[in-house]
């Protein structure tokens, strides 16, 4: 094996030119790889990071059935023992148990349909963003104000649909879990988001305000959880079914939760893996002409070494080791060029001229992701793609008469 080391480093030298061509060719290929999956996991990363932080969370926890056919009758029993249990439990960063339910807001002489949601307030800011997407007033309190009433914060659809400003007063109609019609005033404190916002027609008041208001006691419809990374969701979900088998809740992954929008992003990666296709289809045809011309130029040498007793098998591993030094040394080539890009996307990103939305999320800034997956993928690809093209020359050149290759017979 050594000397057959020397002879494939020593062919690889020959032609210098060649060599440096291919290499660059695959460097270049490695490199281009590199980046678009860097940009793409990283622009997903941060699709998923800012979806799942802004209202669903890594996990939720609900009543059976209920995210089948979400109703106000199917609720978590006992809330607060299930919260001091998931205190407990290791592996997660934050949770917020939350009242939803649905109704009539009205403003002066205007009326829109509205997604009430009751919160409690220092946990959903652990456990969200919902704080930061405060655009115009403040964060609600848990309490009642000087005028007796609960305070509110509402999206920028609704509050613009009904004329609503911070201070504003706003009536909810809805109906209560015993039956009861559900009805209140309370003060506007709070518009959260814009217009393209997924929390446009939300109203949000504070835990204690929606179960009085729901008549609710002690009962939640949902509890959203954060784990350090989105990626732990489903390991996070099955520790929480184990760990919560005494209580009849089911738990679920955002990627069930948010079914649609997890669909989606796959498909659109789909769509993404064409182009890189076409990326490895390019490197490997630059490959194989180089390789096969390299081989049809050294057809009398190959002959010589047939007719001294050289096994074709020993022939192609030379033409297969080749290739492997120069695709080894072409990776390492697009990793030094790649580092800097890498380093910028993923700091610093590109601000993009038109932002695009997923799921009613919007984002403006194209950020790239270094890992092992968008370090090592690459490689395997443009390591398998320079072996498997270089198959055909190197069989070619195993199977090769020595009298046909010694008369120069192609």
């Amino acid at each position: 094996m050594p000397l057959l080391l020397r002879m494939a480093f020593r062919n690889t030298l020959r032609q210098k030119r060649r060599s440096f061509l291919t290499v660059l060719s695959l460097g270049a290929g490695y490199f281009l790889l590199n980046l678009a999956m860097s940009t793409t996991e990283g622009s997903y990363a941060t699709v998923i990071d800012a979806f799942t932080r802004t209202q669903t969370g890594h996990v939720q926890i609900h009543a059976p059935g209920y995210l089948k056919s979400p109703s106000i009758h199917k609720k978590i029993n006992h809330g607060s023992d299930l919260v001091a249990r998931l205190a407990k439990i290791e592996g997660i960063e934050a949770f917020s148990p939350r009242v939803q339910g649905a109704g009539l807001s009205y403003h002066g002489s205007k009326a829109s349909p509205a997604a009430i949601w009751g919160i409690d307030p220092e946990r959903e800011q652990a456990t969200t963003s919902l704080r930061r997407q405060v655009k115009q007033g403040r964060y609600i309190k848990p309490g009642l104000t000087a005028d007796d009433l609960y305070e509110v914060m509402i999206g920028a659809r609704l509050a613009k649909s009904l004329n609503c400003q911070v201070g504003g007063r706003l009536i909810l109609i809805s109906q209560g879990l015993d039956g009861s019609i559900a009805n209140d005033e309370f003060k506007v404190v709070g518009i959260v988001g814009n217009d393209q916002s997924t929390l446009k027609s939300h109203v949000f008041m504070s835990l204690a305000a929606s179960r009085e208001f729901f008549s609710m006691g002690d009962q939640v419809h949902e509890i959203a959880v954060i784990s350090k990374h989105y990626k732990q969701a489903r390991n996070l979900s099955k520790t929480l079914t184990q760990e919560l088998e005494n209580f009849p809740v089911v738990v679920e992954p955002w990627q069930l939760v948010a079914k649609e929008f997890y669909q989606a992003m796959l498909a659109d990666k789909k769509g993404n893996q064409v182009t890189l296709f076409i990326i490895i289809v390019m490197v490997a045809l630059g490959v194989l002409n180089t390789i096969l011309m390299s081989v049809m130029e050294r057809t009398k040498e190959y002959g010589v070494l047939r007719a001294l007793g050289t096994r074709p098998f020993m022939v192609f591993a030379l033409v297969e080791l080749e290739s492997f030094i120069l695709a080894l040394v072409s990776i390492t080539l697009g990793f030094a060029l790649s580092l800097p890009v890498n380093y910028f996307f993923v700091n610093y990103g590109i601000t993009l001229p038109e932002p695009f939305e997923m799921a009613g999320v919007y984002f403006e800034t194209l950020t790239g992701e270094f890992s092992l997956f968008t370090v090592f993928y690459p490689a395997a690809v443009v390591m398998l793609a320079t072996l498997i093209v270089s198959s055909y020359p190197g069989i070619r050149s195993a199977l090769i008469r020595p009298i046909d290759a010694l008369r120069g017979v192609p």
